[in-house]
């Protein structure tokens, strides 16, 4: 049996909303019997509290941490830009 993680789910369940369950089901080759079970599913709410695993949580953070770090290196390189275009500006006005 082939197992489906819940981003795959979701995102079968909107790509049916736009162009049919049929449609989609041939597309993403999965039963079309799949794909209208996770769609009630969806629409009776089962699929609305979904909680996070711990290893998602652990890789949400790593993410975060990663971007943060970004973040300060892109607001360092701009503050150099800036400084630079800053003094090249005052050098071609004298």
């Amino acid at each position: 049996m082939r197992r489906y993680d819940m981003g795959f789910k979701m995102d079968a369940i909107k790509l049916a909303k736009e162009v049919g369950a049929t449609k989609t089901a041939k597309e993403l080759d999965i039963p079309q019997s799949t794909l209208d079970t996770w769609i009630v599913k969806h629409n009776r709410g089962d699929y609305d509290n979904i909680a996070v695993t711990p290893k998602q949580a652990l890789s949400l953070a790593d993410e975060n941490k990663r971007l943060a770090q970004e973040v300060r290196e892109l607001k360092r390189v701009n503050k150099i830009l800036k400084d630079a275009s800053a003094f090249f500006a005052q050098s071609q006005k004298k």
